[in-house]
This record gives structure tokens, C-alpha cells and sequence, in this order.
């Protein structure tokens, strides 16, 4: 096991402050400081959740993303891109949440599409939300590359872009129940 992915820090019911590390859902925890993270004697694996359901009975594959605790929805809140997914097999963005950051996490909404074209490792920024806001920012790598002989967007390709995701959005009710 390797740490890998965009950590995330939670604190456990009994009070025990961990640093998660998944791609995009948690699949190692350690004790969130500097000597454990060095220690792999210190390390858990964790099981993350395979597959998500989409709200019409098919199964979401999450292939790279990011966690966070969302104060707004007082949940944890996951963007990832779908493994393989359609129209773009690496462009296909989805939301979801969940009450703990190992799940079981609901409902996944496909809330960006790139057709033909690559968005990939996307990072959730709950910094850049004001406290009390439904905004959710996310960045990811929007490239050409890994796509079906797709034309470059001119001064954009191979770029972060930056989402803004409304969480009071009507398009999102599926991803609220728990």
C-alpha cells in the first residue's frame, strides 16, 4: 500500500484525527502526523466503495477524484471522473455523498461531460467556498490527450480548469439521500 490520491483529514467518533488518502475514495488512513505518515507499520488499509449506483439502477466505476467534508451539506461530498465512461471515456464527471468518508456513499450524478475529450484527476477546493455557501469548486486537467483524435481547444488545452457546482442545484436531489 501506497499513500495515493488527494488526502483528506477526518476526525473518528472516538475523537482520533486521520489523514485519508484514496483516488478518489479512501483506501489508506494513518494518524494524521508527520511520524505516522512516515511509519507504513501505522498505515490501515481501507476497503473503498467499488462502484456507485446512478440513479436510473446502473453502476458508476469512480476512476480518479477527491473527498471532502462539505459544511453546507453537512456531509462528505466526493467529485470523480467515471472509469471508461460515455460520451468521453475519460471526461465524465460525477458527485456524490456521503454521512462518513468511507461510504457507503449514495446516489453518484453525472454533473459535467467533456464529449470527446479528456478531464481527468479532478481536486475538490473547499477552501475556496465561503462559510454557509452552496458552492462547490473543483479543478481538473482538461487535455486532448487520451481522447479519439480530438482537435485541441485553442489556449485551453492541456490546462486547470476551474467548476463552480451549485449543491442546491434541483439537477443534484438524487446525490442528497442518504
Amino acid at each position: 500500500p501506497m499513500p495515493e490520491g488527494h488526502p483528506a483529514f477526518w476526525k473518528d467518533e472516538q475523537g482520533k484525527e486521520w489523514v485519508l488518502f484514496g483516488n478518489p475514495l479512501p483506501a489508506l488512513r494513518c494518524p494524521a502526523n508527520y511520524e505516522s505518515w512516515q511509519d507504513s507499520s501505522t498505515w490501515e488499509i481501507l476497503k473503498p466503495q467499488e462502484t456507485l449506483m446512478d440513479g436510473k439502477g446502473g453502476k458508476v466505476t469512480p476512476h480518479t477524484g477527491s473527498i471532502a467534508w462539505n459544511a453546507f451539506r453537512k456531509r462528505w461530498v466526493t467529485i470523480f471522473m467515471e472509469k471508461f465512461g460515455k460520451p468521453s471515456a475519460f471526461g465524465e464527471l460525477w458527485y456524490a455523498e456521503a454521512d462518513t468518508p468511507m461510504g457507503p456513499w449514495g446516489t453518484a450524478v453525472k454533473v459535467l461531460t467533456h464529449e470527446n475529450y479528456t478531464f481527468y484527476n479532478p481536486r475538490i477546493h473547499a477552501d475556496f467556498t465561503p462559510d454557509g455557501s452552496p458552492l462547490l469548486f473543483f479543478e481538473g486537467t482538461y487535455t486532448k490527450e487520451f481522447a479519439n483524435h480530438a482537435h485541441a481547444t485553442a489556449r485551453y488545452d492541456y490546462n486547470q480548469i476551474l467548476y463552480r457546482l451549485d449543491l442546491d442545484d434541483p439537477g443534484l436531489e438524487a446525490a442528497r439521500k442518504p
